[in-house]
């Protein structure tokens, strides 16, 4: 994968959080959070949708990273309490916050949420 990713050089890479059998049927899926700084409202700049309406994307202040860095922090410590295998992943904008313990690949949606 390494090879192809540094021949094509893809703009992002995504892998399938579903979790499959030996048959191949999914059984579970890895409980995942992404947390980004354009998802915060800025006190300064607003919301996504106010900065989409200046023309200003996705862009994003120190402070909204600021924001969402806590929020990453505070979700982690959250999410601790009840699980042991977790990994905090810098995506380059955001945090991803992935639940590795197995007891959560069996979550259904509705306890997910």
């Amino acid at each position: 994968m390494r090879q192809q990713i540094l021949e094509f050089l893809p703009e992002a890479v995504y892998y399938d959080r579903n979790v499959y059998d030996a048959n191949g049927n999914k059984v579970g899926q890895e409980l995942a959070f992404d947390l980004d700084p354009e998802n915060i409202t800025c006190p300064i700049h607003g919301t996504l949708a106010d900065k989409m309406k200046r023309h200003q994307g996705l862009s994003f202040c120190e402070l909204e990273f600021d924001m969402v860095k806590n929020e990453a922090m505070g979700l982690f410590d959250y999410l601790k309490e009840s699980y042991s295998e977790l990994n905090v992943v810098y995506s380059g904008r955001g945090f991803h916050i992935h639940v590795f313990d197995q007891k959560a690949y069996l979550l259904s949606a509705e306890e997910a949420a």
